[in-house]
């Protein structure tokens, strides 16, 4: 892959359960009490917030799937240069602005200039998969499940994006 910065192994990203990971943040997102153990530490009244205890193992965790994801896949593989994992959630008056790496940033933006960009911002293939779809021809209840599979693997995805 270009760049010199681990990002997240893009094989283990495609072939992840993107739906199953969605769920899991929608979850997270729902009940902060779901959120791994870790440290809660007040920024602002407007924020839950809480820095991982046990880094490597919620990053196996992650990585080997929560005990219910499909055999041989995974939730994900967060590079090894992660070594503190913060949640963040704003209450409905706050937003909170995730800023790339900078070394990330910068490499990217190294990776288009040489036109290194295929493997980088390949899509992922549930994209794909849902573009493909005719909605229109399909049931009120199919058409539903395919938003909703598709919703959920975009959260995951955009989730997780600030490792790629």
């Amino acid at each position: 892959m270009p760049g010199d910065i681990d990002r997240i192994e893009d094989k283990v990203f495609v072939d992840a359960n993107m739906e199953q990971l969605g769920d899991l943040i929608l979850k997270w997102a729902e009940n902060p009490a779901e959120w791994p153990s870790g440290t809660d530490f007040l920024i602002d009244q407007s924020f839950n917030t809480r820095l991982i205890d046990d880094v490597e193992s919620f990053k196996t965790w992650l990585s080997e799937g929560d005990g219910t994801s499909i055999p041989g896949q995974h939730l994900v593989k967060l590079p090894d240069r992660i070594k503190k994992i913060l949640f963040i959630q704003p209450s409905e008056d706050s937003y909170v602005v995730r800023l790339p790496l900078h070394k990330l940033a910068n490499q990217s933006q190294t990776d288009v200039d040489k036109g290194d960009t295929e493997e980088v911002y390949k899509p992922y293939k549930f994209y794909e998969d849902h573009m493909a779809l005719d909605l229109n021809a399909m049931s009120e209840e199919d058409r539903k499940t395919a938003k909703k599979k598709f919703l959920k693997s975009r959260i995951a995805d955009y989730t997780f994006a600030g490792c790629m």
